[in-house]
């Protein structure tokens, strides 16, 4: 799981993104020759008209590519409910997109950032009462605030890690220095 997070980080990249966008123009582009040109040679076919195979082959291949990140790689459920993980490695348990950006950077601070787009955060927050700037960005230990986010979600009884228990998690472990719940009337 933890490969594949780190996969479709790379992936997510804007140079990545870029490279793909301009990869597809030039497929196109290529296909778009070779119908009005006959620029590679043909194949026969039993059609008509003879199919012209390098930029078709290469269209597919990345059509293949794209199809399987989406639906493969991107839609990736933990190997491990909560209530069977043992605790030696709780990334097991983590939801796909909450290990993505956990993973997506070494300080917390980072981490926050990307959890408060997110939409299930931004519910919490609204509920809460907490504006998206009013949210102070500390650097704690990854490895507290993931193990606090488990022993959250494990006791709402929860399946996996979400990106909401990283949010109530680092909310919590904050609470004692910065006094966000305490001031918008909300209890540990």
């Amino acid at each position: 799981m933890k490969g594949y997070a780190t996969i479709y980080n790379f992936y997510k990249t804007t140079v990545i993104r870029l490279f793909r966008f301009i990869f597809f123009v030039f497929i196109i582009w290529l296909v778009f020759q070779n119908v009005s040109n006959n620029f590679f040679p043909s194949v026969p076919s039993r059609f008509s008209a003879p199919i012209q195979s390098g930029p078709i082959f290469l269209l597919s291949l990345f059509l293949i590519f794209e199809v399987f990140f989406r639906f493969k790689i991107s839609r990736t459920y933990p190997s491990v409910l909560i209530s069977e993980n043992d605790g030696k490695d709780i990334y097991k348990s983590f939801s796909f997109k909450s290990l993505c950006i956990f993973w997506q950077s070494n300080k917390t601070s980072s981490v926050i950032k990307s959890l408060l787009r997110e939409k299930s955060a931004l519910f919490i927050l609204d509920k809460a009462d907490i504006k998206q700037n009013e949210v102070p960005l500390l650097d704690l230990p990854k490895e507290e605030l993931s193990k606090y986010a488990f022993e959250i979600a494990k006791n709402a009884r929860g399946k996996y890690v979400t990106t909401s228990d990283l949010l109530v998690s680092y909310l919590l472990l904050i609470e004692d220095a910065k006094k966000l719940l305490l001031s918008k009337n909300l209890k540990k």
